[in-house]
């Protein structure tokens, strides 16, 4: 599954409707038989995690994910799925969806690096 920083939420009309590619990109749930796992469960006790919503204004994402398309001209597999990815999100907020950048950040503790090394 590619990885993207970019989330597109579901729009008021469609709330019934969220695509299950970016729903289950957000979670990364996985099914082991019967069950539904999220990668939150394997965190160790006491792991943070923290989800960072930048709100700007739509012309300032529009020319970053403009920047990365036109960086992204190569013929490596990397690049080019950076450019479709770009691509795809251009035609997202043309069709009127909004796009905001979400950072994910998981906060670890222990008494000592050996011990934090350990939880990772």
């Amino acid at each position: 599954m590619r990885k993207t920083p970019y989330h597109f939420p579901p729009q008021a009309s469609n709330r019934d409707k969220l695509e299950v590619d970016s729903y289950e990109a957000l979670l990364g749930n996985a099914a082991l038989g019967d069950h539904l796992y999220a990668p939150f469960d394997r965190l160790p006790a006491g792991a943070i995690l923290a989800f960072t919503i930048v709100f700007q204004p739509q012309d300032v994402t529009q020319n970053h994910l403009s920047l990365i398309r036109a960086a992204s001209k190569g013929e490596t597999e990397d690049a080019k799925l950076a450019e479709q990815d770009a691509s795809h999100a251009l035609q997202r907020i043309a069709q009127g969806d909004r796009l905001y950048p979400v950072i994910t950040t998981v906060f670890l503790r222990a008494e000592n690096v050996v011990a934090l090394r350990t939880k990772t």
